[in-house]
Parts: C-alpha cells; sequence; structure tokens
C-alpha cells in the first residue's frame, strides 16, 4: 500500500489528545512522532458531507457543490442524501495516481461500475434483523463485489460478550443498558466491517485505500437522550474505550503500508453539543479538526499552524508525485522526496471527470434543485382513475426544508470565501425557501447586527417569522437592536447579563468584544473575542476584529496569528491576508507584508486600495534598504495598468 488515507468522523481533539496523554492510542503517539501533525481549521458550513467533500477535492464547499446533508429530492419532491451527481469539483481519487479503494465516503453513491472499484457505505449499520438485512447494490460497485461485501460485514448480533465488555470496560454496572450494550454493538460491528473489506483490499494488493470511520459519530448520538441530553453520565470513559479500538485497527492497517508509503489521518466534524461543554452565552464550543501526516517528505515529529482541511489533497498530491491543482485554495504539508516517482500511469479504474487544473466555478442558488409545487407527474391520471392522492403537504415541507440547509450552507461558504452579495442572495433564498425554519433567521440576524445594519434587524424582529417568537421582548432583542445601532454603551451591560444567562444560538461574546472595542476598551475586547473563537458561528468576523484590536495594543505576534487563523478559515479572502500584512509590517517582516498585501490584491484585483497599500509597503521597503525591491517599486507604478501577477 502507497497510500493510506484514514477519516475519522468527529474525533474531538481534547478526546484524541487525552487517549494519546493516557497511553491508549500508542499507535497513533507513533504517527505524531514520525509525522507532521496540526489543527485544521473547520470552513462552514459544518454539515458532515459538506466538511468531508472539502477533504475530498481540496475546494470549499461553494465550489465543489455539497452544502448540506440533505437535497432536494427527485423531482423536488421530499429529500435525500448528497449523492456523486452532486459533485461539482472531483474527489482527488479521480485526477489521477495509483487505483484507489474508498469506504464508506459520504455524497458518492451510486458509482458506476469499474472493474476492482469498491465502495460500500452503509453496510454496518444492521438497523433490520439479521434475517432481513438488506445491503443496496448502488452502494457497491462493481456489482461483482457485492458477495464480497455481504461476506466479510459483520452484523450487530454478531458481537460476542468479550468483544462487548472490551468497549464497556470501566463503565459501572448500572451504566450498561440494554440500549446502551446495543448501541455499542453497533459500533464494534461497523469498525469490524470495515476492517474486514479493507484487510481484504490490501491483501489483493490494494495501492490507495481512502477509508472513513463514523462508528465514534454513531455512538456518540446513542448517548443522547430525546431532549439532546446526556444518557450516561460520564460519555469520555465509553469514548475513549472506542478510541483504544480504533488505534489497534489503525495498527494492523499499516501493518500493511510500504516502507516508502504515507499515512494520511484527518478527524472532522463535531460532536453533539451535550459532550462539548460549552461557555455560557455561547452556541457551543467547536474544537477543530486535526491531522497527522507520515512518511517520506512529511516532516518528523512536527507541529503544524494555520491548517484548514482544504490542506489535505494538496498534501496527498505532492506525497503521490502529482502536480498540484491550480487555483486550489489549500496548502502542501508535504515537500518532495528527491528521486521520488513522478505521477505514474493515470488510473485504471476511475477516469478523471474534470480537468484538475480548472477553478470550479462558485455554486448559485440557481444550481440547487428547487422543490417542487404544484401536483406531481401521474396526478392527474390518478384522480382521473377515482383514486385519491395521498397528503403531499409532509413531502413538500420535507423538500422546502432540505433547500433551505443548502442554501443557508451555501450562504455560509460564499461569505467565509468573501463573496459576501452572493453570500446575502443566498441567504435571502433559504430565507424565502422555509419561512417557518429558524436557522436561516438566526444568521440573518447574525450577520444583519454585525454589520450595524439597524433597519435590518428590526425588520427581522418585527416580522411574523420565527424569530417574532423565539426573540421577544426583554434583553436579547435589546442587545440585538443596541449592537445593530453600534450603541456599545446601551450593549455591554445587556450582553453581560445575557451571557450569564443561558446558551444563546447567536455568538454573543463576539458581540461582546465588539462593544469593547468600539468603548476603545481593547484590552478587554481582545480578551472576550478570544473566547469568542471556541465558537464555529462568526469565527471568521470574530478572527478579523480580533486582529485589528490586537494590532492596536502592539501585539503584533498575537496580531499575526490572528491574522493567519482567519486565512486558515477562508484562503480565498482578500480581507484576511491584508490583516496579516498589516500584522507582518508592525512587526518589521516588510518584504513578507509586502507578499501578503500582493497576495490580497490577486485575490481582489479590483479593490484599488490594496494595490495602494502595497505599492506603499513596497516603497518604504526599497528606502529602508535601496538595494532590495527596485523591480517591485517599479511594477507599483504600472500596476493597475496591467493584469495582477506575480511581483
Amino acid at each position: 500500500m502507497r497510500l493510506l488515507l484514514l477519516a475519522i468522523d468527529q474525533l474531538d481533539q481534547r478526546l484524541l489528545q487525552r487517549c494519546v496523554d493516557g497511553g491508549g492510542m500508542p499507535t497513533l503517539a507513533g504517527l505524531l512522532a514520525r509525522g507532521c501533525s496540526g489543527a485544521l481549521a473547520q470552513t462552514p458550513p459544518l454539515a458532515t458531507a459538506a466538511l468531508w467533500a472539502t477533504v475530498a477535492s481540496g475546494w470549499p464547499a461553494c465550489r465543489h457543490g455539497i452544502v448540506a446533508d440533505l437535497a432536494v429530492g427527485p423531482g423536488g419532491w421530499s429529500a435525500r442524501a448528497p449523492q456523486r451527481s452532486d459533485w461539482r469539483a472531483p474527489p482527488f481519487w479521480q485526477l489521477g495516481g495509483p487505483p484507489a479503494a474508498v469506504l464508506n465516503w459520504p455524497a458518492t453513491a451510486p458509482w458506476p461500475t469499474a472493474p476492482g472499484w469498491l465502495r460500500a457505505p452503509g453496510t454496518a449499520r444492521g438497523d433490520a434483523p439479521l434475517a432481513a438485512w438488506g445491503l443496496d447494490p448502488a452502494n457497491v460497485a462493481p456489482a461483482a463485489d457485492l458477495d464480497t461485501v455481504r461476506a466479510l460485514r459483520v452484523h450487530p448480533d454478531d458481537i460476542t460478550g468479550p468483544m462487548l465488555a472490551e468497549l464497556l470496560q470501566g463503565l459501572p454496572e448500572p451504566a450498561r443498558t440494554e440500549p446502551l450494550q446495543a448501541a455499542c454493538r453497533a459500533a464494534i460491528a461497523e469498525l469490524a466491517t470495515w476492517q474486514a473489506l479493507s484487510l481484504d483490499l490490501l491483501a489483493q494488493g490494494c495501492p490507495q485505500l481512502v477509508l472513513r470511520w463514523d462508528a465514534l459519530a454513531h455512538l456518540a448520538a446513542a448517548l443522547l437522550g430525546p431532549d439532546g441530553q446526556l444518557r450516561l453520565a460520564q460519555p469520555w470513559q465509553l469514548l475513549g474505550n472506542l478510541c483504544r479500538l480504533m488505534d489497534l485497527l489503525l495498527q494492523a492497517l499499516l501493518a500493511h503500508l510500504q516502507a516508502d508509503g504515507h499515512v494520511v489521518l484527518v478527524c472532522a466534524g463535531t460532536l453533539p453539543p451535550a459532550l462539548r461543554p460549552g461557555a455560557a452565552g455561547m452556541l457551543d464550543r467547536a474544537e477543530p479538526g486535526f491531522a497527522v501526516m507520515a512518511g517520506p517528505g512529511f516532516a518528523a515529529d512536527a507541529l503544524r499552524q494555520g491548517g484548514n482541511l482544504l490542506d489535505v489533497v494538496p498534501s496527498l498530491r505532492s506525497a503521490l508525485g502529482l502536480p498540484a491543482l491550480a487555483g486550489a485554495p489549500g496548502r502542501s504539508w508535504h515537500r518532495p522526496v528527491a528521486g521520488a516517482p513522478g505521477a505514474g500511469a493515470a488510473t485504471a479504474i476511475i477516469t478523471a471527470t474534470a480537468d484538475g487544473g480548472a477553478v470550479p466555478p462558485l455554486l448559485t442558488p440557481a444550481d440547487l434543485l428547487a422543490p417542487a409545487v404544484g401536483k406531481p407527474a401521474g396526478a392527474d391520471w390518478l384522480q382521473a382513475q377515482g383514486q385519491a392522492l395521498p397528503d403531499l403537504a409532509p413531502l413538500q415541507h420535507i423538500a422546502r426544508d432540505a433547500h433551505a440547509q443548502q442554501l443557508r450552507g451555501l450562504a455560509l461558504s460564499l461569505r467565509d470565501g468573501g463573496h459576501e452579495p452572493a453570500a446575502a442572495q443566498a441567504l435571502a433564498a433559504a430565507l424565502a425557501a422555509a419561512p417557518h425554519a429558524a436557522a436561516p433567521h438566526w444568521l440573518a440576524l447574525q450577520w444583519a447586527a454585525g454589520r450595524g445594519d439597524a433597519t435590518a434587524v428590526r425588520a427581522l424582529l418585527d416580522a411574523p417569522s420565527p424569530l417574532a417568537t423565539l426573540v421577544p421582548a426583554g434583553d436579547l432583542r435589546e442587545a440585538v437592536l443596541a449592537c445593530a445601532a453600534q450603541d456599545w454603551p446601551l450593549a455591554e451591560p445587556v450582553l453581560r447579563r445575557l451571557l450569564s444567562s443561558r446558551v444563546w444560538p447567536l455568538n454573543l461574546q463576539t458581540w461582546l468584544g465588539r462593544a469593547l472595542a468600539g468603548q476603545g476598551r481593547d484590552a478587554e475586547a481582545a480578551e472576550a473575542l478570544t473566547e469568542a473563537l471556541a465558537c464555529p458561528l462568526d469565527a471568521l468576523d470574530t478572527a478579523r476584529l480580533l486582529a485589528q484590536v490586537q494590532l492596536r495594543l502592539g501585539r503584533h505576534p498575537q496580531a499575526e496569528a490572528s491574522a493567519r487563523h482567519a486565512i486558515a478559515l477562508a484562503p480565498d479572502s482578500a480581507a484576511g491576508h491584508a490583516l496579516l500584512a498589516e500584522a507582518l509590517a508592525a512587526s518589521g517582516q516588510q518584504q513578507a507584508a509586502i507578499d501578503a498585501q500582493w497576495r490580497a490584491c490577486q485575490l481582489a484585483p479590483q479593490h484599488t486600495g490594496l494595490r495602494a497599500r502595497w505599492a506603499e509597503l513596497a516603497r518604504y521597503n526599497v528606502q529602508a534598504s535601496p538595494s532590495r525591491n527596485v523591480a517591485a517599486v517599479g511594477a507599483s507604478v504600472v500596476c493597475t495598468k496591467r493584469p495582477l501577477a506575480s511581483p
């Protein structure tokens, strides 16, 4: 095996660190020692399918096309999971390199049949009794492998007492309820199924294995009751036991890795809020994702800063000797090794479905299938036959909700990419698609208050929408209106009362930071904004504002770190690179500041202010060191008269 990409859904970085430090994951600890590791910013939307599509494609959601966990179903009725036809940018395994086997990756069914290709999502859930355990042929390709999957998959009923006892180790007897044991059997069966299929493929000489484990996510969901509260007082013991089991399975997979092979482990997604204790007044705390990459070309025992999920594909392509994707925003963690093989032969399994060098176009609301209106096809015929139509309202409601989820996810991705007008259009479409849905309205309220649009805030609060009942007269309404009007002395005490009372679906901590900064209390603002970064909502604006506050305080290294955090969240946004340039210039790193400002110019060529600032930085650098950057200053004089390129 030349490459193993192992994705683990919802493996919280704190849980991972706890297991490694406690000696429960020695295999992962070994990878950390011989590889490069670091946190990965998770850019919105945080839907599972969207995150893993970002990992697999190297593009943000507004370009790869998977923006939610649901899509409008066929014909505009009901909803379905995202599938292969929804991708606008192909995953990396379709763009050359060694033949790959892909297991349990979201939004990839159904695959066309192709020799040697295997993909089997959802084969290990075992929700039905063993006798009625079906398998959708669309989930396995080629069809000839269907019998292999049936033979190797493991049903929860097959999990014996000793295997279950290993997972329940350390839990008090009263906590070992039958529902909990059933969830544990399902989690073990899932992992056992993927392991059996993986080892079978590796025994056949599979050179590239792409595998996702989601047993942890399923077990975490099973720990919650209908009200979202925990069914288990101390869940970390159980989740830690599952992590130790995954570590043993990883050890078996690594035994098949070639001496010059590469392993990339990626953790993404977030645990349910009840398993992520949040600070008062915050929606929840969200740990970033995490990655460890080991093999020739990856620095040993190195900690990487400012990583993003978008960095995975550039790193994989470099490790395989493939050229970088032109225009892709991610950064490779890999340095090519002298004498390493090149791209090699193209894959014999999947032919690339798109030009790997083309930047995928931005997704627009018009590209998403809208819910159907009126009657479905065949309705008139049924009525002519004297048959009554079924109640279509529930189906239409589900379709509208799915459409609103997609539009909201698209709006989040567009905004983080710096496409503000397009994001506003997508959010407006989400509000129109599902006027009854609360999530788009909360997002619209957050954005309107953040940009100081008091008129829009009042319209949202007064309109007949979910906010009319969710934000009644009282402190929250007063705080939102005060923030929109930028009346910071009025907003501050109200926000502090709200932050001490309960959790709100708004990042009030960011608003408190704005209120303090607006009153010139930058030191307090920096403290509030640092706390606010733990919430994924509005994280990009929070990081940018924190960088500005730290610059005013003269904390240049911290300002640089905050600007780099903003860039990690939105690599294609010019504002983050411009902030980084200011932080670097303030700390005396003039040439690095010029380069960062030039990157901002490339991302926003129509912004004359960015180009003027670049020219100013370049001139200052020549005055400070006349022997350097003469060509850059000459170029700055005519930079508005030629296409932007590398100076």
